[in-house]
């Protein structure tokens, strides 16, 4: 049977009830062909209950590698697991073995790290995949986990290629997405300065900025082309746009007193490395945040301690959080339905007191991470 069949048998098995397979199941039916399929083959190649070094802990499988050492760990979950709590360990223990690469996977969904980079859980994954619905399964669990990609190296090249490429595109996004989502100074005042060289008057900030969101929020080219017949726009159509508008004489980086830039957009939230979290607003990012970090923490006497700890979180007039939603003007209630807290904050609010919930909660900074616009590699 062909890699690309035994991927086929395993999408008929999840278009099925799903819920009664265990994870001694998905490793019978599921990920042990697959790796047969993949060249790991006897006791030579592939070992289970694999022991971590200097560890009591096992993972489901080793990969051997030429010189009778593992080359890969791959830990097995069931298949409706939530695969983001056991990241961090699954790298810890492929940290210790000092392999070159390390799998988590529930048999449809397959994460791939390289445990050995820098960077939080999140910078080291390099390729995702979910058998349900990526067609080029098969092609990329040759290429990152066959055999001979392994012992031969080129595995460990292409990841690395991966991993930059992924790097580099989540950057330009992140870059892209400041630019537009404040907007930054430097492209008010070169858009400004290109009217100006152009018509001789220059738009103020603020209508820069309402045009700047417009685009962002504008459908891509190739989707607008499936829903509009209309001819494209000339060269110099937007600065021509802008152009109508009455004009400011002062310089172009200057602000009016009081004036506001839109608010940047938010598509999501990851906590700890895992998975992101997509929400329509600060608000909800706000709420969603709160509602994981409390059942992450658990303790409730504990959590209020520590949220009382701050003035940025308790206020010095107002309740923030509270166990009744007395005092709060625009109250939310968690979902363990035990505590209420405050949302009336603005972007900026949310961005800070996210931040320092997560520093009164003893966890670290990074463990926190506020996604602006999706890379393109996750959509």
């Amino acid at each position: 049977m062909a890699l690309s069949e035994t991927i086929e048998k395993i999408q008929h098995d999840v278009a099925t009830d799903i819920s009664q397979i265990t994870e001694a199941d998905a490793k019978t039916a599921w990920i042990t062909p697959i790796l047969s399929m993949l060249g790991w083959q006897g006791l030579r190649r592939l070992r289970s209950e694999y022991q971590v070094v200097n560890s009591r802990e096992r993972l489901d499988y080793a990969l051997i590698g030429l010189d009778d050492r593992p080359i890969a760990l791959i830990e097995a979950k069931k298949p409706r697991e939530t695969l983001d709590r056991h990241v961090t360990q699954v790298l810890g223990y492929a940290f210790q073995e000092g392999v070159s690469l390390c799998v988590l996977t529930t048999g449809v969904k397959w994460w791939f790290y390289l445990p050995r980079e820098r960077g939080n859980p999140t910078d080291r994954r390099f390729a995702e995949l979910d058998l349900q619905h990526d067609n080029a399964a098969a092609a990329l669990l040759e290429r990152y986990l066959s055999y001979e990609a392994l012992t031969s190296g080129t595995a460990e090249r292409h990841a690395r290629e991966a991993l930059s490429t992924r790097q580099i595109e989540w950057q330009i996004e992140q870059i892209w997405q400041r630019l537009i989502g404040g907007p930054a100074a430097s492209l008010v005042a070169l858009i400004q300065e290109e009217v100006r060289t152009a018509f001789g008057s220059v738009p103020t900030d603020e209508q820069v900025a309402e045009h700047l969101t417009r685009a962002a929020s504008a459908p891509s080219t190739a989707e607008a082309a499936k829903t509009s017949a209309s001819p494209s726009p000339q060269p110099g159509a937007a600065a021509a746009e802008l152009q109508q508008a009455p004009a400011q004489t002062v310089e172009p980086t200057a602000r009016r007193r009081g004036s506001r830039a839109p608010k940047a957009p938010v598509y999501g939230y990851r906590l700890f490395g895992g998975e992101l979290r997509r929400v329509v607003s600060w608000v909800d990012l706000w709420k969603g945040t709160v509602d994981d970090l409390y059942s992450r923490f658990g303790d409730e006497e504990e959590f209020l301690k520590r949220v009382s700890s701050s003035s940025m979180l308790m206020g010095r007039q107002k309740t923030y959080f509270g166990r009744s939603n007395d005092g709060i003007r625009k109250s939310y209630r968690l979902a363990s339905g035990k505590l209420w807290i405050e949302c009336n904050f603005s972007s900026k609010d949310i961005v800070q007191r996210s931040h320092e919930l997560i520093r009164v909660l003893g966890y670290a900074p990074d463990d926190l991470e506020i996604v602006r616009e999706l890379p393109s590699w996750s959509r």
